[in-house]
């Protein structure tokens, strides 16, 4: 073959020819490839719409939510915008001794003013802080966040529904980041996890999706006498779609698009033993469940080896974003993609060129 190519007329304008309209037509299907990748495709529309104004607390489900950077809100309700603290300055979530937190209710009574509610209580309504109380720091799993005590009329129904003492706290209104994301993450996902997922008092990131298909396979897979919903694992936006299949939110791994709103893939959600709560009850839910079921065929293969040392076998449910453009999104809205492809081990050195562009 080398022969036969040293061998050839280069002078001959034929060959020029010939070789010219190759180069062309490599660069061609590049570009079409490229922006065929780039395209938006359609995949189903929203059904639902969660908004969590206090960590670890009842959900709200409403119509519309403004999408801003720390997270979504509604009005004045902000997306994990209240949290529960111990005397000692740590967040209280689902995973320690508290799961009943997940029966109190806060919503907004005016500006300014809030309802605490939960069974077997008076509802109690008060003054949220002024922003100019100094902000004291606070311990959220591996990072400290900062916050406003609600003061000790509210500490004190808090402290009487729970069984401990405890402190309500406000995250300040504005959206500027004050905290940083979650170092652990940032690690095992370089490409993806970056200074911008950043929530209020949420986990992870300020945005997280979940799809009614995998919802349903997943309750066909639970004990006979079990059925969940999506409020076991806490998303803002439920997914459906006609054509839409289970677990087919693994690959949406690049932008997704929500009415006027566009947002950028983080990582897929890795489930802790806070879905072991029953939301309705405040219960856990019998053994194990659904973590054992979901653990059976939603781990990260053995072959991430980064993200298996620093998730272990947590399965997933559910994916998170953060925010590209701000806007509204509303119930019934359109759900585009654009880019996709399956979730990779990004610290691992051979993967540091990857993209789905």
């Amino acid at each position: 073959l080398v022969r036969r190519v040293s061998g050839l007329d280069w002078t001959d304008k034929g060959w020029a020819v010939a070789v010219g309209a190759a180069g062309a037509s490599f660069c061609v299907a590049g570009v079409g490839i490229y922006f065929w990748r780039r395209r938006w495709v359609e995949v189903g529309v929203v059904t639902k719409i969660y908004i969590h104004p206090l960590k670890c607390g009842t959900p709200l489900v409403v119509d519309e939510v403004e999408c801003n950077f720390r997270g979504p809100s509604c009005g004045s309700l902000k997306d994990r915008g209240f949290m529960v603290a111990t005397p000692a300055n740590d967040a209280v979530d689902l995973r320690g001794k508290h799961p009943t937190l997940v029966l109190v209710e806060l919503t907004q009574v005016e500006e300014g003013t809030w309802r605490l509610t939960a069974p077997g209580m008076e509802p109690f309504v008060f003054t949220e802080p002024s922003e100019e109380t100094v902000e004291n720091s606070y311990r959220l799993l591996d990072i400290q966040v900062t916050g406003l005590d609600c003061g000790d009329e509210a500490a004190k129904w808090v402290s009487s529904f729970l069984g401990e003492d405890l402190r309500l706290v406000k995250h300040f209104s504005g959206d500027l980041p004050r905290r940083p994301p979650r170092p652990k993450y940032c690690k095992i996902y370089p490409q993806t996890m970056g200074t911008d997922c950043v929530p209020a008092y949420a986990d992870v990131t300020p945005y997280m999706m979940t799809t009614q298909p995998s919802m349903d396979d997943l309750n066909t897979r639970l004990p006979d006498e079990m059925e969940i919903d999506h409020r076991t694992f806490r998303p803002n936006f439920v997914i459906e779609g006609s054509n839409l299949k289970a677990w087919e939110e693994d690959f949406w791994t690049g932008e997704l698009r929500i009415g006027e709103v566009t947002f950028s893939y983080n990582k897929p959600c890795t489930r802790c033993i806070g879905t072991k709560v029953n939301p309705d009850t405040g219960t856990i839910f019998p053994d194990q469940e659904p973590l054992k079921t979901l653990k059976k065929f939603r781990q990260h293969d053995k072959s991430m080896t980064q993200i298996r040392r620093a998730v272990g076998d947590s399965p997933l449910f559910g994916m998170h974003y953060s925010l590209i453009t701000r806007g509204k999104v509303h119930k019934g809205d359109t759900v585009w993609v654009r880019g996709s492809g399956a979730s990779i081990d990004q610290g691992l050195t051979g993967n540091r060129g990857w993209g789905w562009w």
